[in-house]
Order: C-alpha cells, then sequence, then structure tokens
C-alpha cells in the first residue's frame, strides 16, 4: 500500500491509463479529497495526449445500485469510446456498445448476428452484450454508497472477473471511512487478494488547491492562496469557493481590485464554514469576530488560551464582518445571491476606497511642503494645484483656501485664480450651506477674498430650502448653522414649535430633539437663538402639561436644561 503525492498519483494513473496490461487498483480517501475528480482530470488529460492503451471505458457509481446484474449492464450501458471519455450514458452510447463490441468479436457469422440493435435492446441483449466486454477500462465509483443489494465480495468478484476473464482494467475509487469497522475489515481482506495496488489518497493544500482550481480564471491567484491559508486539501469545498467566486467577480468586475479581494477572501472563508463545519470555525464565530476581542480578554485579566476558531480567523487575516462581507456569508449559508443588495455594498465600499486613495494622494503634497526646506517652488505650485484638481472630490473650501493662500504667497496669483475657477465650475455640490463661506468658523475663516467671493456668489445662486422643520431635521448631523438657519426657523411660531413636538416620531423626532438641545446648551447666544430658545421652551411646558408620562419624557430628554 502506498501513502503518495498527487505527483506520484498521476504518474501512477498515467501509467495505470497507457498500458493494455490487466490490473486492479484501488484508490482510497476521505469524502471530497478529489479521488473522482482527479482521476476524470488525469484521464481527460490523458486521452488529450493520446495516452490510453485500450480503446473503450465505463464509468459506474454503485451508488443506490442494488444487484449485481443492475451493476453488469452498468458497465455496458455506459461503455463509450475512450476517444470520448466525458460522454454521457444515453441510448446513442448504447448503440455505440454494441456497435464497438461487435467489432470485438472480430467476426460476421452467427454470434454477431445475435447482438440487437437499439431498437430491441432488452435484458437478454445486456447478457449477451457482457459477454463480450473486453479491453476496457472500468471505473467503480462511490464503492461504499452501494445499495443493500450489493456486497462488497460480489463487486470485488466483479472486477476480479473483468481482470481475469476479459482483460480489463479495473480502477475502485471509495471512501473507506464509511464502511462500518466489521465492512472495513472484510473489504480490506478481500482487496489484498483482488487489487494489484491500493493507493492512499491524501493531498497537501497545495496539492489540493493545483488540481482543483482553473489557474486561467483571473481570481485563482488569491482564491489559491486563501485556500492555502485555510489549510483546505478538501477538493469539494475548493471548488464550491470557485463557483461563488465566480459568480461574484462577475458581478464585481468593474470595481476597486480590493473590493474584488475582499470578495474573494470572505467568501473562501464562509464556504470553509458551510461546507466542512468539523474542521472550520462556525459560521457564527466569523460573524461576530472582532480583531480586538483577545486584547481585551487579556486586559480583562483572562490568561487562558484563545479559541482556536478565534486563532484560525485571525491569522487568516480577516478583521470584522461588514454589511459586504455580510451578503457574502448569506449567499455562502442560502445558495443564492442578492445581486441588487451586493451592488450597493460595494458600491458604498468603492467609493470610500476611492475617497481614501483621493486623501491619500492629497495629503502626500503637505508632506512634500512640511518635510524640506529644498527650494523648489514651481514644483511646489504644480503638485499644489495638480492634487486640487485630481482630488476635487475631497477637497472643501477650507482645504483650497490653505492651497491658494500658499500659491498667492509664494508668488503664483495666476495659478490661484485659475484654481479658483476651475473648483467653482467643477465642484459638483448642491448643498447651499456648502458655499457658505462663514460656515467654516471651525476651521477659521476663508481668508482668500477671492475665493470668499466666489464662494459667496454660488451660495446666493441656489435656492434657500423654505422649510424650517426640515432645517430642524438637518442641524443636527451638521457641524454648526448660520444667521440664515436661524430666521428660518424663527419662522416657527410657540404653537408650530409644541405642534412639531407632539407629532413627529421616531428618527425625525430625536433629530428635532437634539437640535434644540444644541440650541439650549449654546454659550453666550444670539438674540435669534434666545428667541428660538423661549418659544421651545414654551412649548415644551404644553407638553409636560398633557400628561405625567410627557413630563417624564421631557425630563429625560432635556436632562440637565432648565425649561
Amino acid at each position: 500500500m502506498k501513502n503518495t503525492s498527487l505527483l506520484l498519483i498521476e504518474t501512477e494513473i498515467n501509467r495505470f491509463l497507457s498500458s493494455k496490461e490487466p490490473e486492479i487498483i484501488c484508490i482510497k480517501g476521505r469524502w471530497g479529497v478529489g479521488k473522482t475528480y482527479a482521476w476524470r482530470k488525469f484521464l481527460k488529460k490523458a486521452q488529450a495526449e493520446n495516452g490510453i492503451g485500450n480503446k473503450k471505458y465505463s464509468y459506474i457509481s454503485l451508488f443506490g445500485r442494488n444487484s449485481l446484474a443492475d451493476l453488469r449492464n452498468a458497465v455496458t450501458e455506459n461503455t463509450v469510446s475512450t476517444d470520448d471519455v466525458e460522454a454521457k450514458p444515453s441510448l446513442k452510447t448504447i448503440e455505440n456498445a454494441a456497435s464497438i463490441l461487435r467489432q470485438s468479436i472480430n467476426k460476421s457469422g452467427f454470434i454477431a448476428s445475435l447482438l440487437p440493435q437499439s431498437s430491441g435492446y432488452a435484458q437478454l441483449g445486456q447478457r449477451m452484450l457482457y459477454l463480450f466486454v473486453r479491453n476496457t477500462i472500468v471505473c467503480l465509483d462511490d464503492l461504499e454508497r452501494a445499495g443493500s443489494g450489493l456486497n462488497m465480495k460480489d463487486v470485488l468478484g466483479l472486477a476480479s472477473q473483468l481482470k481475469d476473464e476479459k482483460d480489463c482494467k479495473v480502477i475502485i475509487l471509495l471512501n473507506d471511512e464509511k464502511l462500518s469497522e466489521d465492512a472495513k475489515n472484510d473489504f480490506q481482506d478481500q482487496l489484498e487478494k483482488v487489487a494489484d495496488i491500493t493507493i492512499n489518497f491524501e493531498l497537501s493544500p497545495e496539492e489540493a488547491a493545483d488540481i482543483a482550481i482553473d489557474d486561467q480564471k483571473l481570481y485563482s491567484k488569491n482564491l489559491r492562496e486563501n485556500c492555502i491559508k485555510l489549510k483546505i486539501d478538501n477538493i469539494r469545498v475548493i471548488k464550491k469557493a470557485e463557483q461563488f467566486s465566480s459568480r461574484l467577480i462577475a458581478l464585481l468586475s468593474n470595481f476597486d481590485p480590493r473590493l474584488v479581494h475582499q470578495a474573494i477572501h470572505t467568501t473562501t472563508l464562509a464556504c470553509y464554514a458551510k461546507y466542512q463545519p468539523s474542521k472550520a470555525p462556525s459560521i457564527s464565530s466569523i460573524r461576530s469576530f472582532s480583531q480586538w476581542d483577545e486584547s481585551v480578554r487579556y486586559l480583562n485579566g483572562d490568561k487562558s488560551k484563545p479559541n482556536p476558531d478565534y486563532t484560525l480567523i485571525q491569522e487568516y487575516g480577516f478583521t470584522s464582518v461588514d454589511a459586504f462581507d455580510e451578503i457574502i456569508i448569506d449567499t455562502v449559508e442560502r445558495g443564492y445571491l442578492s445581486e441588487s443588495q451586493l451592488l450597493v455594498e460595494a458600491s458604498k465600499i468603492n467609493d470610500n476606497l476611492r475617497t481614501g486613495d483621493m486623501k491619500n494622494d492629497y495629503f502626500k503634497v503637505w508632506e512634500k511642503y512640511r518635510s524640506s526646506f529644498a527650494r523648489d517652488e514651481d514644483d511646489l505650485a504644480d503638485s499644489m494645484s495638480d492634487a486640487v484638481i485630481r482630488n476635487i472630490t475631497i477637497v472643501d473650501p477650507p482645504n483650497l483656501d490653505s492651497v491658494v493662500s500658499i500659491l498667492r504667497e509664494m508668488g503664483f496669483n495666476d495659478k490661484a485664480s485659475g484654481l479658483i475657477k476651475f473648483y467653482m465650475n467643477n465642484k459638483n455640490e448642491q448643498n447651499r450651506h456648502y458655499w457658505d463661506p462663514n460656515a467654516f468658523e471651525y476651521h477659521g475663516r476663508i481668508r482668500d477674498k477671492e475665493l470668499h467671493a466666489a464662494l459667496h456668489a454660488r451660495h446666493r445662486l441656489i435656492d434657500i430650502d423654505v422649510d424650517p422643520i426640515e432645517t430642524l431635521k438637518k442641524l443636527s448631523d451638521r457641524n454648526g448653522w448660520n444667521e440664515e438657519d436661524e430666521i428660518l426657523i424663527l419662522q416657527l411660531s410657540e404653537e408650530d414649535v409644541t405642534n412639531i413636538f407632539m407629532t413627529f416620531s421616531g428618527e425625525d423626532f430625536t433629530s428635532i430633539i437634539s437640535t434644540y438641545r444644541s440650541f439650549f446648551t449654546i454659550m453666550n447666544p444670539s438674540p435669534n437663538i434666545t428667541e428660538i430658545c423661549r418659544r421651545a421652551k414654551i412649548a415644551l411646558n404644553k407638553v409636560v402639561a398633557s400628561s405625567n408620562l410627557n413630563k417624564i419624557r421631557v425630563k429625560s430628554l432635556f436632562h440637565g436644561i432648565d425649561i
């Protein structure tokens, strides 16, 4: 009995296929290691290279077969020419089998005339066809899954007959781990009498990836690296990961390569968890994983060994599950994909990646400015201008003001003015508040007069939001507000504010309460804010008076504020 690597297995199968000498080999291995897949791959390769000695081939899965007669019939029914080893059993292959077997008899006399045509194919014909089975490569697969009416001794006896009486070459594929202990011992005793060679099919993760992954695929390198890192040696799991990856990549081909990498990375881990749960981390442990968990556990005084699942996921390079990962895990779990959800989340991440790249690119020029006293003003001015133009999406007015101010200080007034003009013509921003030159005081005022004037002109061109209630909702998400916002909110009377407090709910209610809390807590409020707060307090007192429950609610929502 041989324990062997993939190269030796391939060498042995090639020798088996190329020789016409009758023999029996048995390949044993656990579920999913790729026995059948490897056999078919090497058989197909040998066919392409004209490396098969025999002219006929018959593949039979014993799954569910319940009699020796059924098995004999299958040998003839499934016989095809080795010029077409991937042909599926059909009426045509049966017809071809009869034709091939007629030729094998090499006579046109009495016996040949008894062979039935396809139209008269029946039990008698099957028996007669089996009589003339000769020089055929016969693959008996799934031996451990044979029906209760077909025992091991019968199968091995047929294999021995095919070899000794019919000059056939027989290969037996099985997962002996699935046999009961008694059946395994009995099978081993019988196999030693029948098989010429027995091979234990065990692959390393590298070999499993080599044989399973189509290296013509664009993502094959990433998938191979992932499978090896997880030490996946199960061909079926790898093929599942390949299938899901192929479906995802077809949708993500126009997205950032880093997003594609994330998709394959998550898919491989999820497939491992789904299809090999006895070895892999659970789906739930992947979903709940956080790279900081172990540090927190250690800081809390827990000095025990980390959970093996945590260690595997961490060493794999996984950090945490985001919305995009969740869709992929869901897809693997359910077996089908929500394309619309995937594309929505992929677009978000893609935008974030692009924004991050722009920020990195933009701030590199500032490093160039800060990190040296080298005098190259022309180069620096060009670099700053180009950085703004390339990354205009992430450049806001304060950033532009800084660049323009430095350009002017270096004497590049024309370049500064040209940059302002480019920005105003190409910046796509419809929020009126964005163009308010006074809205960025938390950065310091816009210093450049030309930029300040251009912003102010754009600000005036955009229609004012005439809905004060919408302004109340939006201010909670802003870093501040301006006088126009205050004037707009002052359109709301005390009764209006009372109705707003009493009728809104959910996120809108939360946003409005947050805005009024900001108004109440501002130091040295303007006259406008003072009046806004006065009206709100009157409205809140009416809410308090409406019920004891609302009194409790107001007290909780405006804790620490004197209303």
